[in-house]
């Protein structure tokens, strides 16, 4: 059972292994509930069920959304690993993303792990949804299928004024969708193992509230896209480089 006191690649290591009877209980679901979405005339849709794993008795909540008729068949199913200390509920993400090695044209996959706070997911409804009906699970299926791109802006006092109070864990802001996740971010291991099997290395954050665009001033909306700008052209020149090396090889090979 997952725990507050565990390490992160314990937390991530114990949800791999749930994953199998996961996917399992997904694809039962999904029939279950693909007659439901048939018959529905009103869009997106979002459903979802409790599924507590019977050998680690981790609770997860297994979610489907269907944004429109055309994705009825092929609705996204997503997982949340739900962590619940007494009246605390704290909300958990894993999975890979891109890391792109300096001065390399490699692109690997590296391990995260996000945490969500309890007062993340009370700031999320109160600033992005008004209908009060909404149970705690709905919302955060809503969340998540809703944001599932997230992309790092490298903190300034146009942002926050404050943030360096906080410490070296409050470099990045996290923008989606909807709005700017605040919180911390670390590293664990050693990022030279990234893209061994056995790598030790992982991005760990820890968000712990949410504003929403509106919220925001002036100020502040031109600063996040300026650092949306420079994470874009980081992005830009990084596959220019992959572009410009492959080339070159395909021309010594006399591809």
């Amino acid at each position: 059972m997952l725990v507050r006191t565990m390490e992160p690649r314990e937390i991530y290591n114990a949800i791999v292994v749930d994953k199998p009877k996961l996917y399992l209980k997904a694809e039962m679901l999904k029939e279950k509930y693909k007659k439901y979405f048939k018959k529905s005339k009103r869009f997106p849709i979002w459903r979802h069920e409790e599924y507590v794993h019977q050998e680690s008795n981790n609770k997860y909540l297994v979610s489907f959304y269907v944004p429109s008729k055309q994705s009825i068949n092929s609705p996204l199913i997503d997982y949340i690993s739900i962590m619940e200390e007494g009246t605390d509920h704290l909300v958990i993400k894993t999975g890979y993303w891109d890391y792109h090695r300096p001065g390399s044209p490699i692109v690997d996959k590296s391990r995260y792990i996000i945490y969500f706070s309890p007062h993340f997911f009370q700031r999320y409804k109160q600033r992005v949804w008004s209908d009060s009906t909404i149970t705690y699970h709905e919302l955060l299926c809503r969340y998540f299928s809703r944001n599932q791109d997230v992309v790092p802006v490298k903190m300034s006092e146009q942002i926050n004024t404050n943030f360096e109070d906080y410490g070296e864990g409050s470099e990045y802001a996290f923008m989606t969708l909807e709005g700017v996740c605040f919180g911390e971010s670390y590293s664990v291991g050693d990022n030279g193992t990234i893209g061994n099997k056995d790598s030790d290395y992982m991005d760990v954050l820890a968000l712990k509230t949410f504003v929403s665009f509106n919220m925001l001033s002036d100020t502040q909306k031109e600063a996040l896209r300026k650092g949306i700008k420079d994470y874009r052209q980081h992005q830009s020149e990084f596959l220019q480089t992959v572009f410009n090396d492959r080339l070159i090889a395909s021309q010594l090979h006399g591809v």
